[in-house]
């Protein structure tokens, strides 16, 4: 008995039930665990990594509009004329729209009347921003800097995600055209 009890204590001893040679794969039930594993955490990674990269979307144009007005607002002070900002499409022509999703453009209005006339010149075109992200200003859509810095209209820009429930990003120009963000968590989205 002590010889048993011995035998079976000692680790030098090989017991021939747990002598089997090594395996060089794996078995189908520790790879399906391993595919369970992969599913769930795929799951849970996929939905937080849209939504971090909508909301980066929406930062990311929400800052492309802050360096073009404050760009502008620089420019307007420097020739010391009216600059119009107005929402545009793919051409230089502003649209009367309060939708800036399709992109803006910048023009030097000499004769401020609103509108880029041939003789004018556009200074900043910027193209049509993601199609997941809109972008919203109050009416009468469109925005300009007088040649003392200054903003007219005052007014918010909203710029949302489309598929997100985030809330928006709120982009605030003042009437003396200093630019800032807000993003205050009691909005919604349009």
């Amino acid at each position: 008995m002590v010889q048993v009890l011995y035998q079976f204590y000692n680790h030098a001893t090989p017991i021939p039930a747990f002598n089997r040679p090594h395996q060089t794969g794996v078995s189908l039930i520790e790879l399906l665990v391993a595919c369970l594993v992969i599913a769930v955490l795929s799951g849970l990674a996929i939905p937080s990594y849209q939504a971090l990269a909508e909301r980066s979307q929406r930062n990311a144009t929400a800052r492309l509009l802050i360096a073009d007005l404050n760009w502008s607002r620089t420019e307007a002070l420097a020739i010391g004329t009216r600059l119009y900002l107005c929402p545009s499409q793919n051409s230089d022509r502003c649209r009367s729209s309060t939708d800036w999703s399709q992109g803006w453009s910048v023009f030097a209005d000499q004769n401020r009347n609103g509108h880029l006339e041939p003789n004018e010149l556009l200074l900043l075109r910027t193209p049509s921003l993601c199609n997941k992200t809109s972008v919203q200003f109050r009416k009468p859509g469109y925005l300009f800097y007088k040649s003392d810095g200054s903003a007219w209209p005052n007014g918010t820009f909203r710029i949302c995600s489309a598929d997100s429930k985030a809330p928006p990003l709120l982009v605030i120009v003042y009437r003396t055209g200093r630019v800032r963000t807000s993003s205050e968590t009691g909005l919604e989205c349009m």
